[in-house]
């Protein structure tokens, strides 16, 4: 209910029992979750069989720009004490840290006020051992309240569910190549959609004729085409970077570990005025490397600025950010 009233919310998930209260009033969201068993706090009893490195990502399917679309990503450990820590980095770029006991049948509840505790990341993390530790069966939920100033999604959105997947991580041994990609000459694809991604894709995808070769190191050996390098086309092809770095050794480092990021450059024409005015949005994306069930991706997002506009009136340092999916993956 709304207008300050509480609303309770109760979830039975394996074994633990979770109420949430959601509060709501003069336009501000606080929100508290609470986990409760019968007389001890269920903890799993023997971490063994969940211990590792964990990648995953997560997307919603609730369309259009004015919500993020990229691929919300992130990476943790769990101990042998049963303890999760790691880092999720939400399509908006809003990184939120991972810290707690795993529970009873592999959960893990994140409560993670945002945004001035104005919205919240909530829900319960999975990891299911009878399905090769893959994280597919949690159940998280993103919101944001309307904000008074930003760029980056003002107006709010959600509550979002997420569809999460993801499991253990392996670092690639001596000689191997991240994404278990075969080596030779384009064995990987860039390809960036939503969000405003361009129009036609060929400003930006790196696929096809102009796929990129990956090779073993970390960070990898990346060949990107004469394409991605040479100087932006305006109204046409942009510019690309990429850094793989899957790890090596036995180190890993959640939002180093296991990511790919780079950046991307568009130049076009100012909409807004007759006389010949260029805008150039250099833009940051971000990836983690994932097992989505069928081999490794590298799933991500990037923020793209949109371009000046008169109604309504932005400008280039005012318009909003859109987030789009970013996907790193092997070529065929």
């Amino acid at each position: 209910m709304r207008n300050g009233l509480m609303a309770p919310l109760w979830q039975l998930w394996r074994g633990q029992l979770e109420l949430g209260l959601s509060f709501f009033g003069g336009g501000a969201l606080a929100l508290l979750s609470l986990m409760l068993t019968i007389g001890v706090i269920l903890l799993v009893s023997d971490p063994s069989s969940y211990t590792g490195n964990y990648t995953l990502a997560s997307s919603h399917a609730v369309a259009g720009d004015d919500k993020p679309q990229g691929y919300s990503h992130g990476a943790f450990k769990l101990a042998a004490t049963g303890t999760l820590t790691g880092t999720l980095r939400l399509a908006d770029n809003t990184l939120v840290t991972l810290s707690g006991p795993l529970g009873q049948g592999g959960n893990f509840v994140p409560f993670k006020l945002l945004y001035s505790n104005t919205g919240s990341l909530h829900g319960v993390l999975n990891i299911d051992t009878a399905s090769s530790n893959r994280v597919n069966a949690s159940t998280l939920g993103w919101r944001k309240k309307p904000q008074t100033s930003g760029r980056t999604f003002k107006d709010g959105f959600g509550p979002l569910d997420l569809s999460t997947f993801g499991r253990r991580y392996t670092i690639p041994g001596t000689g191997t190549i991240a994404l278990g990609l075969t080596a030779g000459a384009g064995n990987a694809k860039l390809n960036f959609t939503e969000g405003l991604a361009p129009s036609p894709p060929t400003r930006l995808d790196l696929d096809g004729a102009n796929a990129l070769q990956i090779s073993a190191g970390n960070p990898s050996i990346v060949l990107l085409p004469a394409v991605a390098s040479a100087v932006p086309i305006t109204g046409g092809r942009g510019t690309v970077t990429l850094k793989v770095t899957p790890g090596a050794g036995t180190a890993f480092t959640a939002g180093t570990t296991a990511t790919a990021t780079g950046t991307f450059t568009l130049v076009d024409q100012d909409p807004t005025v007759v006389a010949t005015k260029l805008v150039t949005r250099t833009v940051n994306y971000y990836c983690t490397i994932v097992d989505d069930g069928t081999d490794q991706k590298g799933y991500g997002f990037f923020l793209l600025p949109e371009l000046p506009s008169l109604v309504p009136a932005y400008s280039a340092t005012t318009s909003p950010y859109r987030s789009g999916k970013v996907v790193l993956s092997a070529a065929p």
